[in-house]
């Protein structure tokens, strides 16, 4: 199970910090990687953060992370739409340092995932 971006997505002197073309291309060589090496992957993609503009950026490369995965036939959970629908998620993140939760936004997490076929993904692996 991987799950990253959302950092690359920071604001750094007016762009994000990694543009998504080269955070793409890494899921790309990792996901390229993990198939030679016959390892199924499952993808969690970026999480949101008490950041309103910065969610913008982690919605689209969410969407470029699932398009990625797409093409690499790896089951891709979304779970930025979610989070930021879930009161304890945002709460939790802006109440700690505006990117983790505690205990109870981590559990919102965690039933994104099994939603989005984590048990499917176990029976396959």
């Amino acid at each position: 199970m991987l799950s990253f971006g959302a950092n690359d997505t920071t604001a750094e002197h007016g762009r994000p910090r990694v543009e998504h073309e080269r955070s793409c291309a890494a899921l790309a060589a990792i996901l390229g990687d993990a198939a030679s090496l016959g390892l199924p992957v499952l993808m969690v993609g970026p999480a949101p953060v008490d950041d309103r503009e910065q969610n913008v950026r982690i919605r689209r490369l969410s969407d470029a992370f699932a398009e990625v995965c797409r093409r690499a036939s790896v089951p891709f959970v979304r779970v930025v739409e979610p989070l930021l629908a879930s009161d304890v998620w945002m709460q939790e993140v802006a109440a700690g340092d505006g990117a983790h939760p505690a205990a109870n936004g981590y559990e919102a997490l965690a039933g994104c995932v099994i939603a989005g076929g984590w048990v499917d993904w176990l029976r396959g692996a």
